[in-house]
């Protein structure tokens, strides 16, 4: 379903690295999880609505182990998430924080081994 210009170059940079997908609907998706199509955003929900969605992705992250984690996804879909995860005492990276999407498209090329 991720086919995105963005998505596939985001793929690339993350290599043989685990990741998951943080999905508005599915919540933490593994990449090889089939899904149907749906017309779901952070960017679309409430302070509320985000705020239950971000307990969910932190319920399933406390379930691995991890010192560190680099989150490439938008400001609403860490919002909530970035301080909880500090809290315990993960090391949190958000290297494309600020940028536009064509700047992140160009970035993200330019770190991709």
């Amino acid at each position: 379903m991720y086919i995105s210009t963005w998505f596939k170059t985001a793929k690339k940079f993350v290599g043989n690295n685990d990741w998951y997908i943080l999905s508005a609907k599915y919540h933490l998706l593994h990449p090889d999880t089939v899904i149907y199509p749906y017309e779901q955003s952070l960017n679309t929900m409430s302070y509320r609505e985000r705020k239950i969605w971000a307990d969910i992705i932190f319920g399933k992250l406390q379930e691995s182990r991890f010192d560190s984690v680099v989150i490439l996804a938008g400001k609403k879909y860490r919002e909530f998430l970035v301080p909880r995860l500090e809290e315990l005492g993960i090391q949190v990276n958000i290297p494309m924080k600020g940028l536009g999407i064509g700047t992140q498209l160009k970035w993200m090329k330019e770190h991709t081994k």
